[in-house]
């Protein structure tokens, strides 16, 4: 038989509303696209057993930060400056309207903090970098990386991600002289390297687990980011105001003081450049009103199930 309901391409969308198929968005769900500053791994010892850390922090990499050069923690080492300065470069230069337009087709709406969505009520405008190749260059210079240089940056093997190495990677390029060379291999191989943190390559939609715009912005934020996820999947950096974020959100009972928290998790991440937002990908599964009378899909935020849910409330005609 024919198929009755198919997660696809948001370009596709239009083409499929023409025809006669209706978009699911019961879910009330967007996914939001990124790209993780992988190899700042600026903790040394394991946030939940105490246990120390041994991790690889390759300064000859310009977006990588060590704060330990002096011996403690400092984050005004000289690798942590410059290293800030080419990430929040790398921020700048992100045309993200034309993403959205030319990758979704207009469905979507522009991000910056790869955990939370622009049209929440708490987002603070401070929070943007905005489109401005002209800091960006500013910045590079001062990181003493006026010249660029070349880097590696993993897309996966997905048509998107493709498409967003590509269009930032040009843009990158252009403005700021950083040769990006595109990865496409299967995430199967690119993960243990997150997981046993080691991984040093930057990779597109891996700020992973809370990049959805409907996760409560109180939500205990900065697991994948910090020592906590040790031992399993993370975004391939440890980051101390990360660890406090998990640490005393998920232990705090007043919403008030989460709330005062997630704002500082924010504050840092624009602060630092650790995560990037591109855009905001709007995912509606299609369904076959020829095939089914209705389908009651709740909100939900699990997009390992390609955003296809309570089938068991899909009535078929």
């Amino acid at each position: 038989g024919e198929v009755a309901i198919s997660q696809v391409s948001t370009k596709d969308y239009p083409g499929l509303t023409g025809k006669g198929f209706n978009a699911q968005k019961g879910g009330m769900f967007n996914t939001i696209r990124d790209v993780s500053m992988v190899g700042n791994y600026w903790e040394t010892h394991n946030a939940l057993t105490g246990a120390e850390l041994t991790r690889d922090r390759d300064t000859s990499l310009p977006w990588i930060g060590n704060p330990f050069e002096n011996g403690d923690y400092d984050e005004t080492t000289p690798s942590m400056v410059s290293s800030q300065k080419v990430r929040e470069a790398f921020a700048f230069a992100i045309d993200r309207e034309a993403l959205v337009e030319n990758l979704l087709g207009g469905l979507g709406f522009v991000n910056h903090q790869a955990y939370l969505a622009g049209s929440s009520p708490s987002y603070q405008a401070e929070w943007d970098w905005g489109l401005d190749y002209d800091k960006a260059k500013a910045l590079m210079a001062d990181a003493g990386q006026s010249g660029g240089f070349e880097m590696d940056l993993w897309v996966g093997t997905g048509e998107l991600g493709a498409e967003i190495g590509e269009s930032v990677g040009a843009a990158w390029q252009e403005n700021l002289g950083v040769k990006v060379n595109m990865i496409k291999t299967a995430y199967s191989t690119y993960r243990p390297g997150l997981v046993a943190r080691t991984n040093k390559t930057p990779g597109v939609n891996i700020c992973g687990d809370e990049n959805k715009s409907n996760f409560p912005y109180d939500w205990a934020h900065g697991f994948v980011k910090s020592s906590f996820s040790a031992g399993g999947y993370g975004v391939g950096q440890e980051l101390p105001y990360a660890t406090k974020s998990y640490s005393l959100m998920s232990a705090e009972p007043d919403k008030a003081v989460r709330e005062e928290l997630a704002a500082e998790f924010y504050t840092n991440n624009r602060k630092w450049a650790n995560c990037i937002g591109f855009f905001e990908e709007p995912l509606w599964p299609y369904w076959d009103p020829n095939q089914l009378e209705s389908w009651d899909m709740r909100p939900q935020a699990n997009g390992n199930i390609g955003t296809i849910n309570n089938i068991n409330l899909a009535v078929m005609k």
